[in-house]
């Protein structure tokens, strides 16, 4: 499993075993308490996907969802002005 806060990576059992006990990262201590089993990665290698173009396309899918979640950056007034004479 990929955790998707902090990209570190572990197997399931470790995982399941780990988030019974803490809600955070072993590894950086990063909060574990909004991942939804949803938002997790697998790993794979080739020899356990059956069909590589449905996995992509149904990756390529979550991460789309997943940056489309994150939060808005919108720059301020000033910038904006500031930009203008840039260009």
């Amino acid at each position: 499993m990929v955790l998707p806060n902090c990209c570190h990576a572990m197997c399931i059992k470790c995982y399941r075993n780990w988030n019974t006990k803490s809600e955070s990262c072993p590894f950086c201590c990063g909060s574990l308490k909004r991942v939804n089993p949803e938002d997790l990665w697998v790993l794979t290698c080739n020899d356990d996907v059956v069909d590589n173009k449905t996995v992509s396309q149904e990756d390529l899918l979550r991460f789309h969802l997943y940056v489309n979640s994150l939060p808005k950056d919108c720059p301020d007034a000033l910038f904006l002005v500031y930009n203008e004479y840039l260009i």
